[in-house]
């Protein structure tokens, strides 16, 4: 045999041929270009980009398809996937069996939301009943007390919320036994931290040092002679003694331990809350009040989505400075010092307490205005429904259903009456008691569910899309 001699370094080399000698020649030609011809080229590689890419695109399609057309054969051949006799194709599954494949709803945490009670305390309980998570109980002196149920999970290992929007106190007899219902069941060992307790406007204006809060009838007017509301809010044959001047009294340094405790859980409730995608305040919060906090930042929704923190940390810090500034220096100098100092995240507090945009229709609810100031908050904060309180409605209401005005709706939860001034219009009676026809003591329920890709091949979940579904539920949690 012949041995070829190594091309290596150092070795002969065979001479070249007159092909090599042209394309040794084409080469050298081309590392001579001129810069005219580069960019020539560099443009036509770039306008052929895209042709190349979809070329990939359908090459990698054309792949998918050949490995589904084998993976439905090899089920085919196995059994696992109904074929017609006849034809040999697929047939569609039945619901019973849905195809391992097939997008699936599974359930998420679900949230339960109640309204304002306002010192009716036999309102609060069926309202807190209509969960299904409650129970009423006597103690020992034989007073009904509402209680957490023992699992108030309805089913094994469910997540959950009950949240209440603020409102607890005046216009009925019981503010203060609303307030210490609500404050033991959130501070239960187990199930407390599956309660939120919101400020209500009636709950923040005890602890506003900027409007007068005495009993004094001059009181009924501010500093600008504008008549004030404090003439019907504060209930001064109250059962519970929490009239004004046990209110200031809780405040001072004499207050009793459970005055004392009170105040200081009140002034820690949350203005804002966000939950399962949606946005939950007594009042509001609208477009206006978020340009207003974000107009100096160069990033509205991040801005925006802060707002919430932020908000109620304000809130938090201004509430207890005032109520320190009551306790070491007393009412009056109090708000002297502290009457017209707000910063403008706790000003916002307020205004979000107090707005009506979304729950009354003499200034704008379920208008189209209202509707799309509704989907840009849930655009900026990034929730899908907004829930709110503050304005009496005969049943849970909701605004904005209409997808051509808004695709975020309005839910109104409040359903207590206002003329609870001297008594309550429902009593504990068990069987016995009757409902009306309106004004019922109801919960908003909302069920979450995501939609997720089950695969066979493994246990993985790819989520989806996100739902909501809302329902009104009262007596034992029957919802509609």
């Amino acid at each position: 045999q012949t041995l070829r001699p190594r091309h290596h370094k150092g070795s002969l080399r065979r001479p070249a041929s007159e092909a090599e000698d042209a394309r040794a020649s084409v080469f050298a030609q081309a590392q001579v270009e001129t810069p005219a011809k580069s960019q020539e080229a560099r443009r036509r590689r770039r306008r052929s980009a895209p042709a190349r890419l979809n070329h990939y695109r359908l090459l990698a399609e054309s792949k998918a398809g050949h490995s589904n057309a084998r993976r439905q054969a090899a089920e085919r051949q196995n059994g696992s996937v109904p074929v017609d006799a006849v034809t040999g194709s697929i047939m569609p599954r039945s619901a019973s069996a849905p195809s391992a494949l097939a997008p699936a709803l599974v359930a998420g945490p679900t949230l339960q939301i109640i309204g304002d009670t306002h010192g009716d305390e036999e309102f609060l309980f069926f309202s807190l009943l209509s969960t299904g998570r409650f129970r009423v109980a006597r103690n020992r002196k034989g007073v009904q007390k509402i209680r957490w149920k023992k699992n108030p999970a309805q089913q094994e290992g469910e997540k959950f919320e009950v949240v209440v929007l603020g409102d607890m106190v005046d216009i009925g007899p019981k503010s203060k036994q609303n307030l210490l219902a609500l404050m033991r069941l959130s501070q239960h060992p187990k199930w407390g931290g599956h309660l939120t307790v919101m400020m209500g406007n009636h709950e923040a204006a005890m602890f506003d040092l900027g409007v007068p809060f005495d009993e004094d009838p001059k009181s009924f007017y501010d500093d600008e002679g504008q008549r004030f509301w404090h003439h019907w809010w504060v209930n001064v044959v109250d059962q519970s003694g929490w009239n004004v001047s046990a209110r200031l009294q809780a405040m001072s340094p004499a207050a009793s331990d459970e005055d004392y405790e009170l105040v200081n859980w009140m002034i820690l409730l949350p203005v804002l809350h966000a939950s399962q995608g949606v946005l939950l305040a007594h009042g509001g919060l609208t477009v206006a009040m978020l340009l207003e906090l974000c107009k100096m930042e160069r990033n509205m929704k991040r801005c925006a989505k802060q707002t919430i923190g932020r908000v109620n940390s304000a809130a938090r810090y201004g509430f207890r400075r005032n109520v320190e500034a009551v306790r070491k220096l007393g009412y009056a100098k109090a708000r002297e010092r502290f009457g017209r100092e707000r910063s403008e995240y706790f000003q916002a507090a307020y205004d979000i307490l107090w707005s009506r945009e979304f729950s009354n229709v003499e200034e704008g609810a379920g208008s189209w205005a209202s509707c799309r100031c509704a989907e840009e908050v849930g655009d900026l904060v990034g929730v899908t429904a907004l829930v709110v309180g503050h304005t009496t409605h005969p049943r849970i209401t909701r605004y904005c259903p209409d997808s051509t005005k808004s695709k975020v709706p309005v839910y109104v939860v409040d359903t207590h009456r206002l003329d609870c001034s001297l008594g309550c219009d429902f009593e504990m009676g068990g069987d016995s008691f009757v409902f009306e026809e309106t004004n019922l003591p109801q919960s908003l329920r909302v069920d979450s569910y995501v939609e997720v890709d089950l695969r066979s091949s493994s246990s993985a979940q790819v989520p989806g899309r996100f739902f909501n579904r809302f329902s009104a539920c009262s007596r034992g949690g029957d919802c509609a």
